[in-house]
């Protein structure tokens, strides 16, 4: 009976070791209608950010709205815009955008039951999970060593950012909106001045003159390198060009409103071979 029990036991906590486990849960909450973090949020974050550096771990931000916000606020998004602001300050701090995923659960899930449109501070939230991870094996060598062998030379390291950027416009505008600017933030993240190279490129539907479209898509360019500008990058690491409406993702006959070539892309290099 106690092998049995013995087994049991160790069968359960193989299992548990299986699953990552909450080590820690933080909160932050809000006033009607905002999604900028309060003073705790940020202090949330800092604390978050700490932990995330002592191991490796995954970090879940799980937003919430109360009931007069999901009926007030239909198409804003509070609950997203939220989890967003948490996560762009946990960048700020050094924590990587691969390890945090982004749940929204509108006025779904209370933490203060109400019936209807109610105004409930309690259920205008954020919260924040870490989860820990055991830490991946060591990697084997490639080769085994040779006394007395030259060292390998090093390889010349190009590596492109996997989140590509993609800002989309209004017909006819070059304003950056704020969903262009988080996903400028994302996609530039861990790119230090001088350690990385970034291409930004405008472009335009078929709406206009050609002349017209390439002044245009020239104007975004510029609209967003100077977006990057303010969150931190230099200008010397920017190379901005206007295509007009000669690469066109969906291709399309003259003067027709196409959503998706009205865009500027950004692709980030990081250590740059520089000539």
């Amino acid at each position: 009976m106690g092998k049995r029990t013995l087994s049991i036991a160790a069968a359960v906590i193989a299992l548990l070791a299986a699953f990552p486990t909450t080590a820690h849960e933080y909160v932050d909450y809000f006033a009607s209608g905002e999604t900028h973090l309060s003073a705790t949020g940020y202090r949330v974050a800092r604390e978050v950010a700490a932990y995330a550096a002592q191991a490796p771990s995954r970090i879940v931000i799980t937003a919430h709205e109360d009931g007069l916000e999901a009926a007030t606020y239909a198409d804003e998004q509070l609950d997203l815009w939220r989890a967003r602001e948490m996560m762009l300050e946990l960048m700020r701090l050094g924590v990587s955008p691969w390890i945090i995923s982004i749940q929204t659960r509108g006025d779904t899930r209370q933490a203060r039951y109400r019936p209807g449109a109610a105004d409930e501070p309690l259920n205008r939230r954020v919260t924040v999970d870490i989860d820990y991870r055991p830490p991946p094996e060591p990697f084997a060598p490639t080769a085994p060593y040779v006394p007395g062998a030259p060292p390998p030379t090093p390889p010349r390291v190009t590596i492109t950012e996997p989140y590509r950027p993609w800002i989309s416009f209004e017909p006819g505008q070059s304003e950056v909106t704020r969903e262009g600017e988080y996903r400028l933030r994302l996609g530039t993240f861990g790119c230090a001045p001088g350690a990385c190279r970034i291409f930004v490129r405008g472009h335009t539907d078929t709406i206009g003159t050609p002349e017209d479209n390439l002044a245009l898509s020239e104007l975004r360019a510029q609209a967003v390198a100077r977006a990057l500008v303010r969150q931190g990058m230099i200008w010397d690491d920017l190379r901005v060009e206007g295509y007009g409406e000669t690469q066109l993702v969906r291709p399309s006959a003259d003067e027709v409103a196409e959503p998706l070539n009205r865009r500027v892309t950004v692709d980030v290099v990081f250590n740059p071979v520089r000539h």
